[in-house]
């Protein structure tokens, strides 16, 4: 089956200095594909020249096995997107608000009917917008991305601001979207704890280069178990000096320690004694699948906070 979206040595330049650099996308039809990066990582440039709204200084786009750099229009008809903040009239209903886009777009009412369904927002279609919860704008937008049926759909951040319940439901719509709509989703998001539940696929991008891409089932293949140690906040640097001289690989994050790729049960014992043996107290313990913020900020060498700016 043909990739989604795939791209070869996509470069954007801007007054000479590289804001995405050669970057290869393999983005699987059918798959929810999670777009990480830092702000200022070539997230967004990445994403204007797949939606076609700027183009790419070298380097070569397919979607759907499309060439969308020379034809442009064919593969945009492919592709849904909701960029930033969706645009809504807040003085008109949900459904009068698709409708406007239907209508630009020559589509039939019943596409507004099917979108609002798909979106679990016909119950509320006929409410002014204005009246809507950040959480049901959301989903709107999605709904109006989803109008004319496309085989690709681009989100930029989602469940930016959403409060729990909101997360909550847009982490479902997007999670069965695939297998409910026939639609590979990519979204971008900095919410690395969002992305974990919901992706199938993983890209990193950072300082304009992708860094890492697989799928998440292999990333946790590779790196099956981590322990987190709570230790003395006044020790953690001694503790893991301690560990590094013990041949153990371990990652201050706080008042924590963090040991990827320890794959036999022992091993959390083992550190346990290794450490109480030389007088530092442990406080807890856990060993559980490496998360996918741990694995980024190993790959790009930050270890601060487990959000990653967008």
């Amino acid at each position: 089956m043909e990739p989604a979206v795939h791209t070869r040595k996509l470069t954007r330049s801007f007054d000479r200095v590289h804001a995405v650099q050669d970057v290869d996308l393999d983005v699987p039809a059918g798959a929810v594909y999670g777009f990480l990066g830092r702000n200022g990582a070539g997230k967004t440039t990445t994403i204007r020249m797949l939606l076609g709204l700027l183009r790419p200084s070298a380097g070569h786009i397919e979607i759907h096995g499309l060439d969308a750099l020379v034809e442009r229009r064919r593969a945009a008809c492919l592709i849904g997107s909701m960029v930033e903040t969706p645009g809504q009239y807040g003085h008109l209903s949900g459904r009068r608000n698709l409708r406007l886009t239907a209508d630009l777009l020559g589509l039939p009412r019943s596409a507004v009917d099917r979108a609002l369904d798909i979106v679990d927002l016909t119950g509320d279609a006929d409410r002014r917008v204005g009246d809507y919860s950040l959480g049901m704008r959301q989903r709107l937008g999605v709904a109006r991305a989803l109008l004319a049926r496309p085989r690709l759909l681009v989100l930029d951040e989602p469940t930016n601001g959403l409060d729990p319940r909101g997360v909550r439901d847009m982490r479902r719509l997007l999670r069965e979207m695939p297998a409910r709509e026939g639609v590979t989703v990519f979204v971008s998001s900095h919410a690395l704890g969002e992305i974990d539940q919901i992706a199938t696929h993983v890209g990193l991008m950072h300082e304009g280069r992708l860094i890492l891409q697989a799928p998440v089932e292999e990333l946790r293949q590779q790196h099956r178990t981590a322990i987190e140690i709570e230790i003395e906040t006044t020790q953690p640097q001694q503790a893991a000096a301690l560990l590094r001289e013990a041949g153990i690989t371990a990652r201050v994050d706080g008042a924590r320690l963090v040991l990827p790729g320890c794959e036999h049960a022992t091993s959390a014992a083992d550190v346990n004694a290794l450490l109480v043996r030389h007088g530092i107290p442990v406080h807890g313990l856990s060993s559980g699948t490496l998360r996918l913020e741990s694995l980024f900020h190993d790959a790009t060498g930050d270890h601060g906070d487990a959000r990653v700016p967008a």
